[in-house]
């Protein structure tokens, strides 16, 4: 699913039809949010419930996804990236050293930008922390909290 593969390509590759294809997707992914929850593979998606204890490296980053363009004007307009020149939607995930992504921002625009989703989800690092970022968080400036 990392991929964004349309249905239809998955189709092809199974060798059916796109609504069948839709419709496996919507039974397996509940199963598969299942199984990630269990194994504790599951990103968390508020920066409250997450708990890190030492100081460590982490990583963060923005990500974009095509979605159909909307047929409400005012959507096309939020949606549109005029980077990616499509319409999508973006979340940010922080990762950690071993590459495990720990938080998924909450899902926005593709307009908005990288560094105002990391703004307004306001992360929360133990002390000492190291926070790598590229240029597109220019000023971001993380919290940080000594464990107590």
């Amino acid at each position: 699913m990392k991929q964004y593969t349309t249905q239809i390509m998955l189709a092809k590759l199974f060798g059916i039809s796109q609504p069948k294809a839709n419709l496996w997707i919507h039974y397996l992914m509940p199963i598969l949010a299942a199984a990630l929850k269990k194994t504790d593979a599951m990103p968390c998606r508020n920066m409250k419930d997450i708990h890190l204890e030492e100081a460590a490296v982490f990583s963060h980053d923005g990500t974009e996804r095509p979605i159909q363009r909307p047929k409400d004007k005012k959507k096309q307009k939020d949606n549109y990236s005029g980077k990616k020149k499509a319409h999508t939607c973006k979340n940010n995930i922080l990762a950690n050293s071993v590459c495990e992504v720990i938080f998924l921002t909450p899902t926005a625009e593709g307009k908005k930008h990288d560094k105002k989703i990391a703004d307004e989800s306001e992360y929360s690092l133990p002390d000492g922390s190291t926070l790598l970022q590229d240029t597109g968080f220019l000023c971001f400036e993380c919290h940080y909290s000594t464990a107590d």
